[in-house]
């Protein structure tokens, strides 16, 4: 890895420098693929519709009308967490 990088924090130094500067990007470089993933999956779940908010304005005649039962069935189908 220190031939590819040519990154100070990877040359050898006494007491172990060079096992810390590499435990130092691991851990770096797997925090940005676990957020990566994490970005991914959140951002499928919100195309398939399974989280998110939906913010409804309405008249009261409305309520009493289509959409009363659309909510309903609505409400049936995908029942809050």
């Amino acid at each position: 890895m220190n031939r590819n990088w040519r990154c100070a924090a990877f040359a050898d130094k006494p007491e172990g420098g060079a096992d810390r500067g590499r435990h130092g990007f691991l851990t770096h470089a797997r925090s940005i693929v676990a957020n990566a993933e994490l970005a991914a999956s959140q951002v499928r779940a919100i195309g398939q519709g399974m989280t998110g908010a939906l913010n409804v304005a309405t008249t009261g005649s409305m309520l009493l009308g289509p959409l009363a039962a659309l909510m309903a069935d609505y409400q049936r189908r995908v029942p809050a967490c």
